[in-house]
């Protein structure tokens, strides 16, 4: 049962403002930091956390003079043309507020759940929903969000730790690139997120505790202080898996992030789908908060008693500035701009300047409001609601029949023309789900036009069918059209930007798409199936390192690191991996052999097994690799591995090694010399460092990095030289012979 007294306990304080403060700022704070200072974000978090938690305590100062709450004392000892002024000022922040968290909410919930369902409609029901669970007061909403508290944050902290297999540390370097006056700039926006702790001056009234202004202000400050923790351990997954430059571009990078997510064991598939559940709740608990405090504001501004009309007014108004922000495409720069220059600055400067022009007083409590018995079940059914939603699935509001879901999709360049074509091959839900193939219901089509976009679109309309894409496993870009920088990259563009393709997709590279399409019949699966598993069965590469829609999105931006895509030919009716393609900081250049592309695999981790040859006509299967940089030297990037060999030939040599048990040395000199020569090749003839050192230098050697850097900016000759031409690789391979 709910209590209709108004009263909230201090336990209830510090987890209703943890919800206010972590919706909104690790959905949006990440890409906005990124973008302002990149990796230095993180020490931008930190300075805004701490300038926050002394707001925390300036608030908290004021509470113990305005001990029975701020609208009490205002209406107590200022003039009345004063006290009018601020109410006004607060209603216009809370519905801003609102407004703006209103359009986060029903865009989160259209982009990925209810795609065609129209955003005027999620908005309305959300802010109805908002609007009546607020007419029972705090204690209710209260009570639900204690007994709910965990229920979330386990999840929340599961899945980060899940995630942090998935973090590559050389995008966390280098750090202190950015100007002290622009981490300062940053550390401003962190602290504009956390504003949110303004409203613990309305609670003093709420709370009937001993001693309540201090236990208020130590639950917020630790609120804060979680909610800022668990936004820099955010930032630094965001960043270690995505780079500044991919993380900057990202509308709600944290909940693509959970999209890409492997839990280990497998238990559960769509990680994306319960964080979307977990921020509903935080940015339902924030959109509920400013109502309510813009609420009351109003009803004192008004000076009638009663509710329900004021909160209709601020919801009204909620709904009104969330459509201007969402038909507005500058409508999140105006919103930051406003709490930048006015919101903030007058929610730290008004209520100390109350305080000092009226001097200490005391003020009355203010009278509670009774509820009616019937307002006790609502804040139930508000997040019974919630929680509802928490389980759709996102599929569209289209029977089976009239949808094809594609397990493959293929784009080539033709090369007279230059039209780009597209093609797919699908097959129903029910085959899908249970991966089970029927060649009669497996299908492609091909469609051309001048560009991806056009072709895509045309493909869909004679189609005329729904295409889901969610069920896709493999991406195949034509040689020719990868060639083309302009198409591609307005595909990977596009691509990124409507977020159709899921971004755990496969992607690799053939010559003619058309031909690797049309062994499709021959196959006792779908191609896209087939594909799917002959990458995750090579015994060589690991298919967690291998390059996806999602990592040609972010090396496209971030222009750090060298990608290596499979290559495939069909041999005897079947496709083969035969090389790999390499994209160098997003730049296409060419093919290489098998040997060389799985070398750049060692650098993230992904190579499983490799064969060389050790001069005499044996080879080696090398395993457990480990491998270090050194970038010390200027020009010179030395590649220290370790592994284990296996003589796969010469049983007399292999015999004789481990009956004197000796260290190979002549082995491991050969294959030092083997993969040096294969190593300098590369980067002479076709100037592809394999090595991807380029990605680490940042981390590994500043200076060199710093000056690299300012060579490149510099406009002059110097500047076109390319990084490649200017380094000098030095591998040394140690092989620990092993006895299998």
């Amino acid at each position: 049962m709910f209590s209709n007294n108004h009263q909230i306990s201090i336990r209830q304080v510090f987890r209703l403002f943890t919800y206010d403060l972590i919706g909104m700022s690790t959905l949006l704070l990440p890409g906005l930091l990124a973008g302002e200072v990149g990796v230095d974000g993180v020490f931008a978090i930190l300075a805004g956390t701490a300038a926050a938690l002394c707001y925390v305590r300036y608030l908290g100062g004021l509470g113990r003079t305005m001990k029975s709450g701020f609208l009490v004392y205002c209406g107590e000892n200022l003039p009345v043309f004063w006290e009018k002024l601020i109410l006004l000022g607060l209603f216009v922040q809370a519905a801003v507020v609102s407004g703006y968290t209103a359009f986060v909410f029903a865009h989160l919930i259209q982009k990925n759940l209810l795609r065609d369902e129209s955003y005027w409609l999620i908005l309305l029901v959300l802010a109805c929903i908002a609007g009546y669970g607020i007419m029972g007061g705090i204690e209710g909403r209260a009570r639900i969000y204690e007994v709910l508290f965990w229920f979330i944050m386990i999840p929340l902290f599961a899945m980060l730790l899940g995630a942090v297999k998935e973090v590559d540390t050389d995008y966390w370097t280098p750090v202190f690139m950015h100007s002290a006056g622009n981490v300062a700039k940053a550390s401003y926006l962190v602290f504009i997120f956390w504003g949110t702790t303004f409203w613990m001056l309305f609670l003093m009234e709420h709370v009937k505790e001993a001693d309540r202004e201090k236990k208020i202000q130590r639950s917020v400050a630790k609120a804060l202080l979680f909610a800022g923790i668990l936004l820099a351990a955010m930032y630094m997954l965001l960043l270690g898996n995505f780079g500044s430059a991919a993380l900057a571009g990202m509308e709600y990078p944290a909940v693509t992030f959970m999209s890409t997510v492997q839990i280990t064991g497998g238990f559960l598939k769509r990680a994306d789908a319960l964080m979307l559940g977990i921020w509903f709740f935080t940015l339902f608990a924030l959109l509920n908060t400013n109502l309510y405090y813009g609420a009351r504001a109003l009803r004192k501004f008004v000076g009638h008693k009663g509710n329900k009309r004021y909160v209709t007014v601020l919801v009204f108004m909620a709904i009104m500035c969330a459509a201007f922000f969402y038909q507005n495409p500058n409508g999140g720069r105006l919103f930051l701009g406003y709490l930048w220059y006015i919101g903030t600055p007058l929610m730290i400067v008004v209520p100390g300047l109350i305080v000092w022009c009226t001097g200490r007083k005391r003020g009355g409590n203010p009278p509670g409001e009774k509820l009616k018995g019937r307002k006790r079940g609502r804040l139930m059914i508000v997040l019974g609601c919630i929680l509802s939603s928490m389980f759709l699935n996102g599929c569209r509001s289209v029977e089976l029949e009239d949808r094809c879901f594609p397990m493959l999709a293929a784009v080539e360049e033709d090369s007279l023309d230059k039209s780009i074509a597209f093609s797919c091959i699908y097959q129903p839900l029910e085959k899908v789900s249970d991966e089970m193939t029927d060649l009669d219901h497996v299908g492609s089509f091909a469609t051309s036009a001048e560009d991806f976009y056009q072709a895509q679109h045309n493909y869909e309309k004679q189609l005329n069918k729904v295409v889901d894409y969610n069920h896709m496993k493999v991406l195949v870009l034509g040689e020719r059209f990868l060639a083309d920088s302009n198409q591609f990259n307005r595909m990977v563009e596009l691509l990124e930007q409507e977020s159709d393709f899921p971004r755990n997709t496969y992607v690799c590279v053939t010559d003619q798409a058309g031909t690797l399409l049309g062994v499709n019949e021959s196959l006792s699966e779908n191609l896209g199936t087939y594909l799917e598993q002959l990458f995750e069965n090579d015994v060589s590469v690991d298919a967690d390192g291998l390059p996806t829609l999602g990592s040609l999105f972010d090396a496209s931006k971030n222009r750090l690191e060298t990608l290596f895509l499979p290559y495939l030919t069909v041999q005897e009716d079947k496709p083969v991996i035969t090389g790999y393609y390499c994209m160098q900081r997003g730049v296409p250049k060419g093919v290489v052999s098998m040997e060389c592309g799985q070398l750049g695999f060692l650098e993230n981790g992904a190579l499983k097994q490799y064969i060389a040859e050790t001069g005499n006509g044996d080879y080696l299967r090398l395993t457990a690799f480990y491998t270090e940089y050194d970038l010390s030297a200027q020009g010179r990037v030395k590649i220290s591995v370790s592994c284990e060999g296996e003589l796969l030939q010469g049983e007399e040599v292999k015999q004789q090694a481990f009956q004197q048990k000796v260290f190979p040395e002549a082995i491991s000199h050969a294959v030092t010399s083997y993969v040096q020569n294969l190593a300098e090749d590369s980067l002479k003839n076709q100037k592809i460092d394999l090595s991807n050192s380029y990605k680490k230098l940042g981390g590994y050697n500043r200076a060199w990095y710093q000056a690299w850097k300012k060579q490149q900016e510099s406009g002059t000759a110097n500047a076109e030289i390319p990084y490649e031409d200017t380094i000098q690789l030095q591998y040394d391979v140690r092989v620990t012979m092993v006895d299998h």
